[in-house]
């Protein structure tokens, strides 16, 4: 199987747009999304191998699965993080 890397590249002059409060507003949309969408895949991957095993409380992986799921909303959905990222790329006039 092959692994999709993400691809940075055209977004990385961005980085140099700061918010207002002094936030690399771009990089920790990405960092955000890039975290937890990877957690998410390698824990689901996790609970695939290990079968019914893996939703018992025998095995930590169904706590780690119910705290990945925590952690796409907790920061903001993925859907918004995107629109972040989509919205300083292509400039202020994405509303």
């Amino acid at each position: 199987m092959v692994e999709r890397q993400p691809r940075l590249g055209k977004i990385m002059p961005v980085q140099t747009r700061v918010s207002g409060s002094g936030g690399f507003v771009v990089l920790d949309s990405i960092a955000k999304l890039t975290a937890s969408e990877g957690g998410g895949r390698v824990v689901d991957r996790a609970m695939q191998i290990h079968g019914g095993m893996g939703m018992t409380k025998d095995l930590p992986l169904e706590r780690w699965y119910r705290e990945m799921r925590i952690r796409r909303v907790g920061e903001g959905p993925s859907e918004v993080q995107r629109m972040v990222i989509a919205r300083e790329i292509l400039g202020s006039n994405l509303r």
